[in-house]
């Protein structure tokens, strides 16, 4: 569920919407606001979102990180769970567009988070 809380940070974020309240993301998610909030506090817990109350009891999350650096978090768990892919498994999977997948992993490539293997015309990414 981390990830599916993610990708629709990561979507609020491209629309412009900074500060979500925790109940629209659980409503979006069709998800229990308890649920939701425990997957905010772990998020919170590793860097990416930081969460606050106001007086009248809404619950804002703030996100710590930009839309890509949110994909190429998502790309590295994907990678976590599955081992290894190509660029267009992982695109299908985190429902992005393939050029932005790409763009996203050739950064994690040069940051030395994740490698390209394999051999012309059957090559996958993987973790470094």
């Amino acid at each position: 569920m981390k990830d599916e809380v993610l990708a629709l940070l990561e979507k609020f974020c491209k629309e412009g919407e900074q500060k979500p309240v925790i109940y629209k993301l659980a409503k979006e998610l069709g998800k229990d606001v308890k649920e939701v909030t425990e997957v905010i506090k772990q998020l919170q817990a590793e860097g990416m979102v930081k969460y606050e109350s106001t007086p009248s009891g809404d619950t804002y999350v703030c996100i710590q990180m930009s839309p890509k650096e949110i994909l190429k978090l998502r790309i590295v768990n994907y990678l976590k769970e599955n081992r290894r892919a190509d660029i267009q498994t992982i695109a299908r999977a985190l429902a992005e567009d393939r050029s932005v997948v790409s763009n996203a992993v050739t950064e994690l490539v040069n940051e030395g988070k994740v490698k390209f293997s394999g051999e012309a015309g059957a090559s996958w990414v993987e973790l470094a």
